[in-house]
């Protein structure tokens, strides 16, 4: 039996359990309490910048437009921290403020060690810690402060298929233990790579009700890379269709899965769509952001994109999407670059919405 690493990452008082259930019930704990009294002050440590991220995320999801402020630790000045917890309604109305780097923030200690106990906060305090153990002079203020722990710590390999079945919730697919298997082998123990993978299949079977095995998953478990996924978009969006063919065809000479590229075409014409339809009806920036997990640059980047097409254009799109995803899946489809093209065509045909 394989031993498992420590559970604790030591064992003073204010020690939190170094684990993902710790992770996930502290998780918990921080949303609710986003903006109250209780644990206004919380740490996120370990090594885990995936898990730090994704708990960044979610309280920024609870917040929506209530409050979230980023400042580099090391570079905030002494007068500003003690004005963020001294000066009640800073953002109207209580807000978060959330302090990286703090491993490197000399003065740290001596601010928290100014902060009375019995503190009415104006603004609750996120502090950032990449280290996998804290001071004693931190723990002690732990300890005063009551300052709740965040344990970001990877699943331990022997939990990665919980923890893998939980993510596969989240994107809205169900997996047999099979498929599970298959997904935990391909992408490894990492949860970066095993939530990017998900998202891929969530978007080629979007609205499939049943479990997937593990020869439905296969052919979306390729490695297109970040760098050729955002090039797409991009040749997409600037109306290149013959440099995305270009990156089309490199691809599938690497031996990459043309359903897979299949389904970055369907995720880049059901966003498009998505923020056409948000354009027509005055959703608001921060929320598409928050809704599709997109930098408010590439959101701005797709309006303007939008803007030059009707929003059926998309949907027409993804359609052929959908219906090549099932040809190729069949074998019917022998030529997959000239279906893929014809996708291609869809996305950047130049055409105004008022034609």
């Amino acid at each position: 039996m394989a031993t498992r690493s420590p559970t604790k990452s030591s064992k003073s008082p204010t020690a939190a359990p170094a684990d993902y259930a710790a992770f996930a019930k502290a998780l918990m704990g921080l949303t609710r309490d986003a903006q109250g009294t209780e644990g206004w002050i919380s740490l996120l440590y370990g090594p885990s910048d995936y898990l730090m991220i994704r708990a960044l995320r979610a309280l920024k999801e609870k917040l929506q437009d209530r409050g979230l402020e980023r400042y580099d630790g090391p570079e905030t000045s002494d007068a500003e921290f003690r004005n963020l917890w001294q000066q009640s309604g800073l953002f109207g109305g209580g807000g978060v403020a959330v302090f990286h780097r703090c491993e490197k923030w000399g003065r740290l200690i001596e601010l928290l060690q100014e902060i009375p106990p019995d503190t009415a906060p104006g603004t609750n305090l996120i502090l950032v810690i990449a280290t996998e153990k804290l001071s004693a002079k931190i723990s002690k203020e732990v300890e005063r402060l009551k300052i709740r722990l965040v344990p970001c710590f990877d699943p331990h390999p022997d939990d990665m298929p919980a923890f893998t079945n939980g993510l596969a919730r989240r994107s809205g697919v169900t997996l047999t233990p099979e498929a599970l298997r298959l997904l935990v082998q391909h992408c490894g123990n990492s949860p970066a790579p095993l939530e990017d993978a998900l998202t891929r299949i969530s978007l080629a079977f979007d609205g499939h009700k049943h479990a997937l095995d593990a020869k439905d998953i296969a052919p979306y478990l390729g490695s297109v890379q970040e760098e050729h996924v955002f090039a797409l978009d991009g040749f997409l969006m600037d109306g290149q269709p013959h440099r995305a063919q270009s990156l089309i065809v490199d691809l599938l000479r690497r031996g990459e899965s043309a359903l897979a590229i299949n389904g970055i075409l369907a995720r880049h014409a059901r966003q498009a769509a998505r923020i056409a339809h948000a354009t027509q009806v005055g959703q608001s920036l921060q929320e598409l952001s928050s809704e599709l997990r997109l930098p408010w640059g590439v959101i701005r980047r797709y309006q303007s994109y939008v803007a030059r097409r009707p929003a059926h254009q998309f949907l027409i799109a993804l359609d052929r999407c959908r219906s090549a995803d099932i040809r190729l899946k069949t074998g019917r489809d022998i030529n997959s670059d000239a279906t893929l093209f014809e996708i291609v065509a869809d996305l950047t045909d130049p055409v105004s919405p008022s034609q």
